[in-house]
């Protein structure tokens, strides 16, 4: 802010300074207002505490600040707004050219962080693989590992992998159902070299039909005997097509987990 202030001072009587002028004066307010709270104490002469901080830079703001209308974020950054359900390219293509690189970073992570989020209602692995990919990129860059370019050009990498793993299941002809549940077959690799895609296909379409049935069932996800039932189920189904017995513990506990999630979201 002390630099900030003494820049202002040199170029105070051009137009370009007198424009912002107003802005300038809400930070020199808020740095004011901010050290008196930091060198405030409570009753109990204990330092004050994170939330008691935020509280009141949340009040400040509040006071300090009159919107005269609705601030579009995306508009005074000048970017496309991007639709919910898909990052298109031309958004991407902005972001990675937006000058404010740590920004970037941030609104990146802000909508991958949806994304992973939105996923893990309708497909467990595919949230878990993207998530890790997420916070690994994002750790990196925390450690100075790489730099702000490079978590950029990755993030949106692993944007654009997530619209084509989710065009890929449109591809099959697989419903957003029982594309989790062939993900949820197809997570060892083993098992894809064994049995071919095509039959983990069929596996995963005949899966949804037997977990809609159980699901059927009121307070399904309370009842541990109606779990049970399900359980033997699906693992009947993995036995009868010769899906791999080393890895089918973990197959069944991922379909019924992800059932479970389905139901909490009524999709069944």
């Amino acid at each position: 802010m002390v630099q900030l202030q003494k820049v202002y001072a040199l170029v105070v009587t051009s137009k370009q300074a007198q424009a912002i002028s107003s802005e300038v004066a809400f930070f020199g307010a808020v740095k004011s207002a901010l050290m008196k709270i930091l060198q405030a104490v409570s009753p109990h002469d204990n330092p004050v505490t994170n939330r008691e901080l935020n509280l009141r830079l949340d009040q400040l703001v509040n006071q300090s600040v009159i919107a005269k209308q609705p601030v579009d974020l995306y508009k005074e950054l000048g970017l496309e707004r991007p639709e919910l359900s898909l990052l298109s390219e031309k958004f991407l293509d902005s972001i990675q050219n937006m000058p404010e690189q740590n920004l970037a970073v941030k609104l990146l992570e802000r909508l991958l962080k949806g994304k992973v989020k939105a996923l893990t209602k309708v497909n467990l692995i595919q949230s878990r693989r993207f998530g890790d990919m997420l916070e690994n990129n994002i750790e990196a860059l925390n450690q100075r590992g790489v730099t702000t370019e490079i978590v950029i050009r990755k993030l949106i990498e692993l944007a654009k992998n997530m619209q084509e793993t989710e065009a890929a299941g449109e591809s099959l002809g697989l419903s957003a159902n029982e594309q989790a549940f062939y993900d949820a077959l197809c997570d060892q690799k083993t098992a894809v070299q064994v049995m071919g895609e095509d039959t983990l296909q069929e596996i995963a379409k005949e899966l949804v039909g037997t977990v809609r049935k159980y699901a059927s069932t009121p307070d399904w996800v309370q009842r541990k005997t109606t779990q049970a039932a399900m359980r033997q189920a699906v693992r009947r189904i993995l036995k009868d097509h010769g899906y791999p017995p080393t890895f089918a513990p973990v197959a069944v506990d991922t379909i019924v987990e992800q059932a479970q999630t389905m139901a909490f979201e009524n999709n069944y």
